[in-house]
C-alpha cells in the first residue's frame, strides 16, 4: 500500500499497518515533519475550543461522543508511542484551558462544560484562567499534553522504517489513477497498490472535490523568548474575537512563549504583515517577553459543520482520505490514522461514524 504524505495522518497510518504486516511505502513531497504538522502549535488535547456544545446541537450527543472518543484514542496512542518508542523528549502533560475576557461569554463556557460532561469528558469551570491578564472565566481539561511535532514525526518515521516502512522524501506525487487498484505517479516513477491513503492536508485525487467542501484558513504564529519566572503553565485558547492560542515551547536558546493569532481566509486578506504586527502588539501588551525568535504561517482546512472527513471513499474502493480538521489536527489526525488503518485491516470501529468517509451531498462553502 502507498501513503501520500508524511505528516501525522500518514505516518500514524503507515506505522500501524507496517506493524500489522503490510508492505507500506510513504511518499513525501518535501521532508518528514516540516509541513502542516510541523508548523502546528501541537496541542494534544480533546478540548477544541467550544466544539462539544456545537456538535451536540448540530448533530446529537452520540455523534459528539464519537468525536470525543476518537480524539481521546488519538491522544492515548501518542502518549503510548512517546513512552514506548521514545519519540519526543519535549513531550509534557499540561492542562488545557478555554478562556474568556468578557462577561458575555461566561454562559458559553458553562454550556460547553455541560456538553463535555454529556460525552464523558471532565471539564472544570474556573472563575479565571492562570494568565497574567484579566479573564472572566475558563474551562479546564486536565492532563492533556503538548510536544514538539517535528521531533515526534521524525522519531515516528525512524520507528516505522525500523519495522520495514519505506519512506521517500522529496518525492512529489503528481497523479493518483485507478488502475487495478491505484497507480500513484511521481515525476520520476510510479507505484501500484491496492490501497492508497491521501494524507495531504486536502485530498489531491478522487471523485469528491474536497476543495469545494472545505475552506482553507491561515494562522499567524510567533514565538517569543521569555524568562521562566513569567512563563505560563498550561495551554490556552481564547473564545473571544480575535482569538489567541498560547502555550510554552523551547528552542536552542531557551524558553519560548508560542502565540497563535486569529484565523483569516487564505488568499483573501492580503496584508499578512499587518497580522504579524497586530499579534506582536497584543503579545507585548499582555506578557513580559523578549525578542520575537520565530514567525510563521500555517494553513488548515475547515469544514462547514466542524466535523472532519476521514475514511474510504465510497465510490473509490481502496482510496482513503483525511481532511478538514478545523485546526485541531494533532489528535484528530492521529485518530484518522487509527481509523484508516482499521478500515484497511477490516476491523470494526466506532471511530468511523461521523469522522465521515465522504462529503457527497453536503453543503459547500459559499
Amino acid at each position: 500500500m502507498v501513503v501520500i504524505g508524511a505528516g501525522i495522518v500518514g505516518l500514524t497510518t503507515a506505522y500501524l499497518l507496517t506493524e500489522a504486516g503490510f508492505s507500506v511505502t510513504v511518499l513525501e513531497a518535501r521532508r518528514v515533519g516540516r509541513q502542516v504538522t510541523g508548523r502546528s502549535t501541537a496541542k494534544i488535547t480533546s478540548q477544541h475550543s467550544l466544539i462539544y456544545r456545537h456538535l451536540v446541537e448540530t448533530f446529537d450527543v452520540e455523534t459528539a461522543k464519537r468525536y470525543a472518543d476518537a480524539n481521546c484514542a488519538g491522544i492515548n496512542l501518542i502518549r503510548q508511542w512517546v513512552r514506548e518508542l521514545g519519540l519526543d523528549r519535549d513531550f509534557e502533560s499540561k492542562h488545557a484551558y478555554a478562556y474568556s475576557t468578557g462577561q458575555s461569554r461566561i454562559a458559553d463556557l458553562q454550556f460547553e462544560a455541560e456538553a463535555a460532561a454529556k460525552v464523558g469528558l471532565e471539564a472544570e469551570l474556573l472563575d479565571s484562567a492562570p494568565l497574567p491578564f484579566a479573564t472572566t472565566g475558563a474551562l479546564c481539561f486536565k492532563d492533556q499534553a503538548q510536544f514538539n511535532p517535528a521531533q515526534y514525526l521524525i522519531g515516528l518515521a525512524r520507528a516505522a522504517e525500523s519495522k520495514g516502512t519505506r519512506i521517500f522524501e522529496e518525492t512529489r506525487v503528481i497523479a493518483v489513477d485507478a488502475d487495478d487498484g491505484w497507480q500513484i505517479k511521481t515525476a520520476r516513477s510510479s507505484v501500484n497498490a491496492k490501497h492508497a491513503v491521501q494524507a495531504t492536508n486536502v485530498p489531491i485525487a478522487g471523485p469528491v472535490r474536497y476543495d469545494q467542501r472545505t475552506r482553507p484558513r491561515s494562522h499567524i504564529a510567533m514565538a517569543f523568548h521569555i524568562e521562566q519566572e513569567v512563563a505560563i503553565d498550561g495551554m490556552f485558547i481564547g473564545i473571544d474575537e480575535p482569538t489567541h492560542s498560547l502555550r510554552m515551547g523551547r528552542d536552542q536558546d531557551g524558553l519560548l512563549l508560542v502565540v497563535l493569532g486569529a484565523k483569516f481566509n487564505t488568499g483573501h486578506e492580503g496584508d499578512v504583515a499587518q497580522h504579524f504586527v497586530n499579534l506582536e502588539n497584543w503579545t507585548r501588551e499582555n506578557f513580559q517577553v523578549g525578542d520575537a525568535a520565530w514567525r510563521w504561517v500555517n494553513e488548515d482546512y475547515d469544514t462547514a459543520d466542524r466535523m472532519p472527513f476521514v475514511g474510504q471513499e465510497p465510490k473509490a474502493p481502496g482510496l482513503y482520505i483525511a481532511t478538514g480538521f478545523n485546526a485541531w489536527g494533532i489528535s484528530n489526525g492521529t485518530a484518522a490514522g487509527i481509523l484508516i488503518a482499521k478500515q484497511i485491516l477490516g476491523e470494526q470501529t466506532r471511530l468511523g461514524v461521523r469522522l465521515r468517509p465522504s462529503a457527497q451531498g453536503l453543503k459547500k462553502f459559499q
